[in-house]
């Protein structure tokens, strides 16, 4: 008996092993412009499936590269039409490039994970795919580039309207670079006119970038400037190199590992985070799930390799049922985080989405980005992370002092508010006064240190004719020149009292 429980045994494994006999299984990588690096691309089919046993036990899955450029997405179809033997597509792109494969899927009945690098109305999305995306719903932004439909942008401000929050909204043309729009200084100088201090910015990277940076230029990114940049494929180094020190800007993007384990050192040797994209760490997640997909789809009964065509028309018959495998992945265990599919929104979004903003320390210290706050899609709820001075913050650099900065403050003589002890000859004094009173009482609070020094002209300051800038310190602090503060001591009167009034003005 037992020898015959042996041969059974054996029999079984010997059936187990030709059912699942190595196959070399292929998806088709769409990427739009060169929006993924081609060695992410290997490292992910390398490390975390070919190599790595409990993804795709005993099979390979190698891969096509689709890479087309901006308004190509027919070329991108006709690519993928020419390819046979596809078990599955991976769509990295735009929403209009993003429709057309996505229609492809659908008539091909091959599995499709969809990273777009826009905000898409799920609504023009074929029904029967999958999503992995930064964000786990429909949303806009007062920037969006002439794909995104108005509908969208109304929706936004329909929901801003009913929260009692008005807005405005301006477009930038994304195909140009936003540096050369005519028309973008201008609104830029509008928003300091109409004194918008909350901007929410969408645009593609290289528009992202170009808006911020002539933003800088145009001082509508300072401290009470709040600036809510939308992740469509912007690392954490790419904003910091616009943001200057003690800007408000803020990256909305889905979550990325932030510690180096052996799983990310796989596909990220150096582990440089500030480096990282959301689109880079989303993209080894859907590479890992459509592998996950496939295996376990292998032992189904009837299951057969990828053998879809365009011409003539003809579906995988296995297709429905790989697809199925991908909407049942559940707390899938990456070593990078858990991978799980949610049915309702369509979406891989176990990830929950994620603020990091700017924040120096002291006014000298280099910017860094910080995770200042999450959101739960789910409940809605947004959870500061980020405290200082016993205040949770979203944005880190909202104003809280000077962070030790050196202020000007100019003031001429005029006692008994200031009286000069000492003039230095670039015009620094020493003084005594109320003045001097005033200003250690501030810096004392408001963490900062200033000097001071008396007007080049030696007055408070008046308008000149054909000149915006006035004269002494005012003009000084309208230039800019040596000079960040002003202090101004006059005289009310009154029929029964004479009242001395301080006045501080600053420029930071």
């Amino acid at each position: 008996h037992l020898s015959t429980k042996l041969l059974n045994l054996l029999s079984l494994i010997w059936t187990l092993t030709e059912s699942t006999t190595a196959l070399g299984l292929k998806v088709a990588i769409i990427t739009e412009a060169g929006n993924l690096n081609s060695s992410l691309i290997d490292v992910a089919f390398a490390r975390r499936v070919n190599y790595n046993w409990r993804v795709l036990q005993g099979h390979t899955l190698s891969y096509v590269h689709v890479n087309v450029s901006s308004c190509s997405s027919h070329q991108a179809v006709r690519t993928v039409c020419s390819e046979s033997g596809l078990s599955g597509l991976i769509g990295v792109g735009s929403c209009s490039l993003l429709d057309e494969v996505s229609s492809l899927s659908k008539s091909l009945q091959l599995p499709l994970i969809a990273l777009p690098t826009g905000l898409c109305d799920s609504a023009r999305l074929s029904k029967d795919m999958t999503i992995v995306a930064a964000t786990a719903r429909k949303t806009s932004s007062l920037q969006p580039p002439p794909s995104l439909r108005t509908t969208v942008l109304q929706s936004l401000q329909s929901s801003l309207s009913s929260a009692g929050v008005s807005s405005l909204t301006f477009r930038v043309d994304d195909t140009v670079n936003a540096s050369v729009t005519p028309d973008l200084v201008h609104h830029l100088k509008r928003l300091v006119k109409k004194k918008v201090f909350k901007l929410l910015l969408f645009a593609s990277p290289r528009n992202a970038l170009s808006v911020l940076r002539l933003a800088r230029e145009a001082a509508v990114m300072q401290q009470n400037y709040f600036w809510l940049v939308l992740d469509t494929g912007l690392s954490k180094a790419d904003v910091l190199s616009v943001t200057p020190a003690n800007a408000n800007v803020a990256l909305l993007r889905g979550s990325v590992f932030t510690e180096c384990t052996a799983a990310v050192m796989d596909v990220f040797p150096q582990c440089q985070t500030d480096w990282l994209r959301t689109l880079d760490a989303r993209f080894v997640d859907a590479v890992e799930a459509m592998a996950k997909a496939l295996n376990d789809s292998l032992l189904d009964p009837g299951f057969s390799p990828g053998n879809a065509s365009c011409a003539p028309l003809r579906h995988w018959t296995s297709g429905s049922t790989v697809f199925n495998r991908l909407m049942s992945i559940s707390d899938y265990d990456t070593q990078r985080g858990l991978i799980s599919f949610n049915s309702l929104t369509r979406h891989f979004s176990s990830q929950r989405v994620e603020v990091v903003a700017s924040y120096n320390e002291l006014w000298s210290s280099p910017v860094s980005m910080l995770r200042s706050a999450q959101f739960d899609a789910s409940s809605g709820a947004l959870s500061k992370l980020f405290r200082y001075k016993g205040v949770s913050l979203a944005f880190p650099n909202t104003f809280m002092g000077f962070k030790n900065q050196t202020i000007v403050a100019c003031t001429p003589e005029s006692d008994p508010m200031t009286v000069f002890k000492k003039i230095y000859a670039n015009n620094t004094v020493e003084m005594t006064g109320m003045t001097l009173d005033i200003l250690e009482y501030f810096a004392d609070r408001m963490d900062f240190r200033f000097v001071t020094k008396n007007p080049d002209d030696g007055s408070w300051g008046a308008p000149q004719p054909n000149s915006k800038y006035y004269t002494g310190c005012v003009g000084e602090l309208q230039r800019g020149v040596r000079c960040s503060m002003i202090d101004m001591a006059f005289t009310v009167m009154a029929s029964t009292e004479i009242n001395s009034v301080f006045v501080l003005v600053w420029i930071v």
